[in-house]
């Protein structure tokens, strides 16, 4: 194992690793496994739209790529709000301020911006021939198009739509859109694909085949990073942590950009499983009993579930090994360090790092003297790499440093996004024909 603790100016800057397509199929089973009727609502609807764009030629100004994008992610003020609940109406009254949080935080927070106006128009009534007279309205057209007939599926089980489409929320769908269904349709081929969940595979490599601009691959890292914060702040926080520990830690080490770069990504996912812990355990104030550190600790299982078959096996792995240790007294194989890489040894020791510096509900982050001591310990028994440790060590208050200086890369000012959409729905509320204007 060689180390070389210049390889890399403390400027460097990771990237992210993953296509598009493997970070929308991650975002889908984060979502899954947020809420997963939500979830099924929003692929359902997903997959009725593609069907129609494969019908026909849309609007030129329409991208296809930003449409499904919109599709996936309509729902996400219901993730935000509603992750709990079980029982939904989309098309309430009440649906508004969910859909109005979906129009502030898509548009500073994907490459969607302000095609996710179309958000707001989820209620508004359509004149027959109507034609769209900006873009996000034609967005706004397609999506709840799709939006009313799966709704209509979902409440009616049992019953193939009417032949009328109209029928279904009468003056609220758009004609243009009903042939172009019914063509694809025939036979009832979606509906039935819808009701015993078949469309699942053919929508799962559509989304695999979208591609976006390297820059808006990044924004889609971190909205997917940041839809952690829909189940706890403390998960979001430290894979923001450990992302930045890892990547101080790994341009010490000499590994090639390309390492680092997946290394980086790597820890950001690393504990995504932790969404299905409770959050009565997950945001526990006290110490935990031997029961809930059993379901605490399942979470490496939970993301290696999650995150197979949607980024690379290596990648999948290394986040899976997060909590095994040198000597084999980690978790979940309980492997020693012949078989720990040293991707792996470096995201363990990021993990702890991050871990003893982050501020939890049940403690404050640790001081630079407990800190090191408690790596020395770790170390001194076998436990971490005693090498990568001591890089850590020798260098930590300037890993420190470069640790928050990384954090700028995950800024979001989500105190802004949510200090506009209160405005905004405080507006609506006042005057409730704004959001259908």
């Amino acid at each position: 194992m060689i180390f070389n603790q210049n390889r890399f100016d403390d400027s460097y800057i990771p990237e992210n690793s993953l296509s598009s397509g493997c970070i929308l199929t991650t975002l889908s089973r984060l979502f899954y496994n947020i809420n997963p009727k939500i979830t099924l609502y929003t692929e359902e609807v997903t997959y009725v739209t593609l069907c129609l764009i494969k019908k026909q030629k849309i609007d030129s100004r329409i991208s296809r790529k930003k449409l499904l994008l919109l599709c996936m992610t309509h729902t996400i003020g219901f993730l935000k709000f509603c992750a709990s609940e079980a029982n939904f109406d989309f098309f309430s009254r009440d649906s508004k301020k969910y859909y109005l949080f979906s129009y502030h935080y898509l548009k500073e927070m994907t490459p969607l911006k302000e095609i996710a106006q179309a958000t707001k128009l989820y209620n508004r009534p359509i004149s027959p021939n109507h034609k769209a007279s900006s873009v996000y309205e034609e967005y706004a057209n397609i999506l709840f198009f799709s939006a009313r007939i799966v709704n209509y599926i979902q409440e009616h089980p049992f019953t193939s739509l009417p032949s009328d489409l109209n029928m279904i929320s009468p003056g609220k769908i758009c004609e243009n859109y009903i042939d172009f269904f019914k063509e694809a349709n025939i036979n009832h081929e979606i509906e039935i694909k819808l009701q015993n969940r078949s469309f699942l595979k053919e929508l799962a490599e559509e989304i695999r085949k979208i591609k976006f601009r390297t820059d808006e691959n990044q924004q889609l890292l971190k909205f997917l990073i940041y839809c952690y914060d829909f189940k706890s702040t403390s998960i979001l926080s430290h894979s923001i942590n450990v992302a930045c520990y890892t990547t101080a830690i790994a341009k010490r080490c000499k590994l090639k950009k390309e390492q680092i770069d997946r290394l980086y990504t790597t820890a950001l996912l690393h504990d995504i499983g932790k969404v299905l812990i409770p959050p009565h355990i997950l945001d526990r104030a006290k110490k935990l009993d031997s029961n809930m550190i059993t379901i605490v600790q399942e979470h490496v299982s939970q993301t290696k579930n999650i995150l197979s078959g949607c980024i690379p096996e290596d990648m999948v792995e290394t986040a899976y090994r997060h909590h095994e240790r040198m000597d084999g007294s980690g978790y979940p194989q309980n492997l020693t360090a012949e078989s720990l890489t040293l991707q792996q040894r470096i995201l363990a020791i990021a993990d702890i790092a991050g871990g003893i510096t982050d501020s939890r509900t049940y403690k404050s982050s640790f001081p630079k003297e407990k800190s090191i001591r408690l790596l020395e310990q770790l170390a001194s028994e076998g436990r971490i790499d005693k090498k990568i440790t001591h890089i850590l060590i020798q260098d930590f208050d300037k890993i420190n440093a470069e640790v928050n200086q990384q954090h700028s890369i995950f800024a979001s000012d989500y105190a802004k996004i949510m200090d506009e959409y209160n405005k905004d729905l405080d507006d609506v509320y006042a005057n409730p024909l704004k959001i259908n204007a």
